[in-house]
């Protein structure tokens, strides 16, 4: 198979960054963070560098949303921390450089180009009771793979998105899984 290149483009991440949080205390205090009680009990802050979004729960974790580098997540977390603090608000975060924070990957979002037409019936064909394809509703196959556990959404202009993956590892098992299950149908030639 030839190298197909594939781009992230979102992993959702969450933390623990205290054991809890006074959310009215955290939307007051945080400087362009949004919090409105009546609509969701959670607080809503955007960094800019690396660009996030994260959602801070009275339970004290911190959903993040919007990096595309594994690398970025655990720094915009400790930058996090570090507004958090600043602003007098605690936080459980490790503060010396050499202490991991924990955190858990719950899905990245991927995309790949084939740069090819695909052809959505042989690959439902295929795929059979692992694959779902009703163009009326939806104009792409909606692949469910078991292993490892992800989607795959697989257009006919040779666009394939991913979700579900939980490491870089899975999002490559996905791929390859793809791949060869568009191979071997005949929609593609990899």
């Amino acid at each position: 198979m030839s190298m197909v290149k594939v781009k992230v483009d979102n992993i959702v991440a969450t933390s623990r960054l205290a054991e809890g949080f006074d959310l009215s205390v955290v939307g007051e205090h945080l400087i362009g963070a949004a919090y409105n009680p009546d609509q969701f009990e959670g607080v809503l802050y955007k960094l800019l560098d690396p660009k996030a979004a994260f959602l801070l729960l009275k339970n004290g974790k911190a959903i993040c949303t919007g990096l595309k580098k594994m690398e970025q997540i655990e720094a915009a977390y400790k930058k996090l921390s570090e507004l958090l603090e600043k602003e007098g608000i605690s936080t459980t975060t490790p503060k010396e450089d050499d202490e991991a924070l924990e955190i858990g990957i719950k899905n990245i979002v991927a995309s790949m180009d084939l740069a090819q037409e695909i052809d959505l019936e042989m690959t439902v064909n295929v795929l059979e009771n692992d694959a779902e394809y009703d163009p009326e509703l939806f104009p792409g196959v909606i692949y469910h793979i078991k292993e490892p556990r992800s989607t795959a959404l697989i257009f006919s202009a040779g666009k394939v998105a991913f979700t579900g993956p939980k490491d870089m590892d899975e999002l490559k098992q996905a791929v390859e899984v793809v791949l060869e299950n568009l191979e071997s149908a005949g929609a593609v030639v990899v």
